[in-house]
C-alpha cells in the first residue's frame, strides 16, 4: 500500500540545484584554468608531435654513432623546444665534440639561462670562447674554476695551463690563488717556481725551498732553477743569473718562460748579442720567426762563436742546409778540437743528403770527446734518424753513453728503445721503466713505453701513457707523436 504523498526530492528542493544552474559555466571554466595551472606548474604541456620525433631520432642517431646528424635533429627539434634545457645540454655536448665551438656557445648559454652549468659545461664553454677568440670570457671561467676549493689538482694544473696560453700573467694569478687556498700543495709550489723565475726569483725561490722541505724534490728543472734562483734573488737585476734561469727553462721545453727571461735580458743589456741569440732561439721554438733577433745579434757580434751557431742552425732548420755549412765549417776551424762543431758539421751534411760523409765527422767526434756522453748520445740517436745499422752504430754508441752516465733519463731511454727496436723487447721495457723511475716525468721514456705497449696490444695502458704525454709534455714535437699514435689507434675515444 503506497501512500498519497509524493517522496520528497532533496535535489530539487535545495539551493545546490538553483546555485549550479548559475553558475556552472563559471565553475567549469575555473576547474579548466586551475587545470592548465597545474600542467604548466608540472611541465606536461603536451610538446610538438614533429619536436618528439626529432629528439628520438637524433637520439638514435647519436646510439649509432651518426653525432653530425644528431646535431642537426636536435638543433631542429630545439626552435620547437627552446625553453627545454635537456635539449641544450645534449646539443652543447654533441658540438663540443664535433668541435663546433660557436653551437657550444650558443647552448650552453641558452641552457645557463634555465640551470647552472656544471663544471665540466663550465670548462668546455671557456674553452669554446677561446677557440672563438673571446680570451676574456674564457679567463673569467677558468678563473672562476680555480677559486673552486673543491676543485683538484690534476684539474687545476689543467686550469693553469688553459690560462697560459691567454698570457702569463693570467697563469701567475691563478697559482697565486690556488697557493692563497692550498700553500703547501706541492704541484701548486712547482708550477710558481717556474712561472715566477723570472718575474720574481725572491718568490720562486721561497717555493722551492718549500717544495724541497715538502716533498724532497731535488731533481731535474727544479733542481737546476734552485741553483739558478739563488744567485738571481740575491742579485736582483743580474744579466747573466737571469739568463741562467732562462737558459734553464728553455732546456726544460718552457720556452714561453725561457722568451720572457730572454725579453729581460735584452731590455737591461740591448749590447749583449748572446741575450739577443738566446730569445731567437726561444722565438723559433715558439713558432715564431727569430730573425729580428738574429740580425740584431749579427749586427752586434757577427764574429761570435754564438751568432755563427744560431745562423747555422736558422738555415738548417729553413730547410736550406748549404746556407749553414759556411757558419759551421768557420766554427770548425776556429775551435778545431771542439766536438760540437763536428757534429753540426755531420748533421748538415746528412741534411744535404751526404750521410756517409756525415758518419765520418760523428766518428771525429767522439775521437775528439770520447768520454763525453752526450756526443755518443747524439751519434745514437743521429744513426737512429738516419736508418744505419743498429748493431753497427746506434746500439754501440748508446751502449757507451750508459756505460759512461749509467743513471741518466735520456740515456737510458736511448739505450732502452734502440734495444727494443734491435729485437730484445724485455730488456728495452727494462731501461725505459729506469728511465721513468730516474725521472717520473721524462715523457721521451713514456712515449716509448707506450708504443712498446700498442705493440703488446696493452690497450688501456697504452691509451693512459699517451693522454699523460699529451697533457703532461711541454714539449710539440712529443705532443704530436702522442696525438697522432691515439688518432690512430683510439679514434672513438
Amino acid at each position: 500500500m503506497t501512500s498519497g504523498r509524493p517522496s520528497l526530492n532533496w535535489w530539487k528542493a535545495t539551493w545546490l540545484r538553483r546555485a549550479w544552474k548559475r553558475y556552472a559555466s563559471w565553475i567549469e571554466e575555473g576547474i579548466y584554468f586551475f587545470l592548465f595551472l597545474v600542467t604548466l606548474w608540472l611541465n606536461l604541456w603536451p610538446r610538438p608531435w614533429a619536436a618528439d620525433t626529432l629528439v628520438m631520432e637524433g637520439r638514435l642517431a647519436r646510439l649509432h654513432e651518426d653525432k653530425p646528424q644528431a646535431l642537426t635533429l636536435w638543433l631542429r627539434a630545439a626552435e620547437y623546444l627552446p625553453d627545454y634545457p635537456k635539449i641544450w645540454r645534449g646539443i652543447a655536448s654533441l658540438a663540443y665534440e664535433a668541435a663546433d665551438y660557436p653551437t657550444v656557445i650558443r647552448a650552453l648559454e641558452q641552457l645557463s639561462a634555465y640551470e647552472s652549468l656544471l663544471p665540466m659545461e663550465q670548462r668546455n664553454l671557456a674553452e669554446a670562447y677561446f677557440q672563438t677568440g673571446d680570451l676574456a670570457a674564457a679567463a673569467d671561467i677558468w678563473l672562476a674554476l680555480m677559486r673552486d676549493a673543491h676543485v683538484s689538482s690534476p684539474e687545476r694544473v689543467e686550469l693553469v695551463t688553459h690560462l697560459r696560453r691567454i698570457n702569463l700573467d693570467l697563469a701567475r694569478q691563478a697559482v697565486r690563488v690556488w697557493l692563497e687556498q692550498f700553500p703547501d700543495d706541492p704541484k701548486a709550489l712547482q708550477l710558481a717556481i717556474l712561472l715566477f723565475a723570472s718575474r720574481d726569483p725572491a718568490l720562486a725561490l721561497d717555493c722551492f725551498q718549500k717544495v724541497s722541505t715538502i716533498s724532497g724534490q731535488s731533481h731535474s728543472v727544479y733542481q737546476a732553477l734552485g741553483e739558478a734562483l739563488t744567485s738571481a734573488a740575491h742579485q736582483p737585476g743580474d744579466v747573466a743569473a737571469l739568463m741562467r734561469v732562462g737558459q734553464v727553462l728553455g732546456q726544460s721545453s718552457e720556452w714561453d718562460l725561457a722568451r720572457e727571461a730572454f725579453e729581460q735580458v735584452v731590455v737591461q743589456a740591448p749590447e749583449y748579442a748572446e741575450g739577443w741569440v738566446l730569445l731567437s732561439e726561444a722565438r723559433q721554438q715558439l713558432g715564431q720567426s727569430g730573425l729580428e733577433e738574429l740580425e740584431m745579434a749579427y749586427r752586434l757580434a757577427p764574429d761570435a762563436a754564438a751568432v755563427r751557431a744560431a745562423w747555422g742552425l736558422y738555415w738548417r732548420r729553413a730547410g736550406q742546409p748549404e746556407r749553414a755549412l759556411p757558419f759551421y765549417q768557420a766554427l770548425a776551424r776556429q775551435f778545431p778540437e771542439d766536438p760540437r762543431w763536428q757534429m753540426e758539421m755531420a748533421e748538415t751534411y746528412a741534411a744535404m743528403g751526404d750521410v756517409a760523409l756525415a758518419v765520418n765527422y760523428y766518428d771525429w767526434a767522439v775521437a775528439l770527446a770520447p768520454q763525453d756522453a752526450l756526443v755518443w748520445r747524439y751519434y745514437a740517436r743521429f744513426a737512429l734518424a738516419y736508418g744505419l745499422d743498429l748493431e753497427t752504430y746506434a746500439l754501440p754508441a748508446a751502449r757507451k753513453a750508459l756505460e759512461l752516465e749509467p743513471d741518466d733519463p735520456e740515456t737510458l731511454d736511448l739505450m732502452g728503445w734502440i734495444t727494443f727496436l734491435n729485437g730484445d723487447v724485455v730488456q728495452g721495457e727494462r731501461f725505459l721503466q729506469q728511465a721513468l723511475i730516474k725521472d717520473t716525468h721524462y715523457m721521451p721514456a713514456l712515449l716509448h713505453q707506450a708504443q712498446i705497449w700498442l705493440w703488446q696490444r696493452e690497450w688501456e695502458s697504452a691509451h693512459e701513457a699517451l693522454l699523460q704525454v699529451v697533457s703532461q709534455s711541454n714539449n710539440s714535437e712529443l705532443v704530436l707523436q702522442a696525438q697522432r699514435l691515439l688518432e690512430q689507434y683510439f679514434p672513438q675515444r
